[in-house]
């Protein structure tokens, strides 16, 4: 049995600690307001695709230093929010504690340059390199009510790699416990070709939808939207290619029937409806510095990006300073 703290007990993190503690690890969540009031009087309730709602009873708490030094962190926090989070990353920190990353865009770990993905290198200092690990998060969950996860499709999986070289007995570990715990994983010597595929997906169907207002499989399914689409996409791979990195999603993914039929609303539009902070720098900023940095073309993505950028602060859910800031 592992100590397990949940860091961010959303859709994602929810998912994670109701497995982890349904396999009997001492799970513990890290979540605030109306979410956290109902996972503490109801238990975490999980809603599997098609299937019936189940209840399980997790420790949860707004105050990570009351639970004490942790075996596995899991930061399921998206990126705006890692910043806040580092002192209490370091309350629950021992000195094999492993960090498990899962965020969409661009890690803090992956890049030199984007300071502006951790700021101060707080995080840096905060988590030892040997202790490091990344997170691809490739499934459809969503928050339905304070306390309730449910799942929008039939799987979920979660690609874990080293986000230092020194980290690789840290990533196996992790696959470990997530595996024996019925969590569909797998493990990446390099995890970056499955970052840069989930970022491909995450800017060519969610930045369009986004910024329309409208469920994926909606604006995908748009003719006027194909050529776009495929334009993105592209340009995603070229910057990619520029850092090194070799994508593996086919082109015929922007045609991909699946999920031209999703109502599924990406995390960039479920941000900007609910007036939370949007992760414009790890899915839009990122991605277009590094393209400048490399001298790659990428007019639709920074002509889109500042769009969304544009909308984002004007909803009051961004405050960085974007692509040219």
């Amino acid at each position: 049995m592992k100590r397990v703290a949940v860091y961010g007990a959303g859709a994602v993190g929810g998912f994670l600690a109701w497995h982890l503690a349904r396999a009997g690890h001492a799970v513990s969540v890290i979540a605030r307001g109306p979410h956290l009031q109902a996972i503490r009087a109801n238990g975490l309730v999980l809603e599997p695709h098609g299937g019936k709602a189940q209840s399980l009873h997790v420790a949860a708490s707004d105050d990570p230093a009351s639970l004490g030094v942790q075996d596995i962190v899991l930061v399921t926090l998206k990126h705006p929010g890692l910043a806040g989070a580092v002192d209490g990353l370091k309350r629950i920190a021992g000195p094999d504690t492993v960090f498990v990353f899962a965020t969409n865009g661009i890690p803090w770990w992956a890049e030199a340059g984007l300071d502006f993905l951790d700021p101060a290198g707080r995080l840096a200092a905060a988590v030892a390199p040997e202790r490091r690990v990344g997170c691809v998060v490739k499934a459809s969950l969503e928050v339905r009510a304070p306390g309730v996860v449910a799942m929008d499709t039939d799987s979920a999986r979660f690609i874990l790699g080293p986000g230092h070289d020194a980290a690789a007995g840290a990533a196996s570990a992790a696959v470990a416990v997530l595996g024996g715990a019925g969590i569909e994983t797998a493990q990446a010597d390099d995890l970056l070709p499955a970052v840069w595929d989930k970022l491909m997906l995450n800017v060519g169907f969610g930045l369009p939808a986004a910024l329309l207002d409208l469920p994926v499989g909606t604006v995908g399914r748009q003719p006027e939207m194909l050529q776009l689409r495929r334009g993105l996409m592209a340009e995603i791979r070229a910057i990619a290619q520029s850092r090194g990195v070799a994508t593996t999603l086919p082109e015929e993914i922007a045609a991909d029937r699946t999920i031209l039929a999703s109502p599924h609303l990406p995390s960039l539009l479920q941000d900007l409806r609910k007036g939370r902070v949007a992760e414009i720098d790890a899915l839009v900023t990122a991605p277009v510095r590094l393209a400048r940095f490399g001298g790659v073309p990428a007019p639709v993505l920074e002509t889109l990006g500042a769009m969304l950028t544009a909308r984002a602060r004007a909803l009051g859910c961004y405050d960085g300073g974007g692509t040219d800031g």
